[in-house]
């Protein structure tokens, strides 16, 4: 999924309405494709690295989901 289609899965699942999740396990791609929008633009748009070195949306932290 790109960064622009986790925004609008959190805006439609969760919104102003719903309490938010402390973490969401996020798949590599998704990861990736966060991580890089990060990297490229001064201000994504609400994802970003906080000073732990995570990776944040909206003070959610994206975790890499493991896959066996």
């Amino acid at each position: 999924m790109t960064a622009n289609e986790l925004r609008h899965y959190f805006n439609e699942n969760y919104g102003i309405h719903k309490e938010w999740p402390k973490t969401f396990e996020v798949d590599a791609e998704t990861y990736e494709n966060c991580y890089t929008e990060v990297l490229k633009w001064e201000d994504a748009n609400g994802i970003e690295i906080d000073t732990k070195n995570r990776l944040m949306f909206k003070n959610v932290e994206l975790i890499l989901k493991v896959t066996e």
